[in-house]
């Protein structure tokens, strides 16, 4: 084993891809990692995603439904940022 020898047991072991491995790591990188960057980019991002829908939003939409979505949008911003401010 150490010096090269082989035990025949190689195919019995789990040998996870590299790409499983990348996968499984970005999963738990916000709880490993003490720099809350990966954290806001990523709030900078879901915030992002909400103001380019909002603002797709048909007009015609806007004037029917705009208090309620209006309120909605306000909530979830307010939500958002409560997270970031944590």
């Amino acid at each position: 084993m150490l010096l090269g020898h082989s035990t025949d047991l190689d195919n019995v072991y789990y040998k996870p891809k590299p790409d499983d491995l990348l996968q499984e790591y970005l999963k738990a990188a916000d709880s490993l990692t003490i720099n809350e960057e990966n954290r806001l980019r990523r709030k900078v991002q879901e915030l992002d995603f909400v103001v380019i829908i909002y603002s797709k939003i048909d007009n015609e939409d806007n004037r029917r439904f705009g208090k309620r979505r209006s309120f909605f949008i306000n909530q979830l911003l307010k939500q958002n940022e409560n997270e970031i401010l944590r």
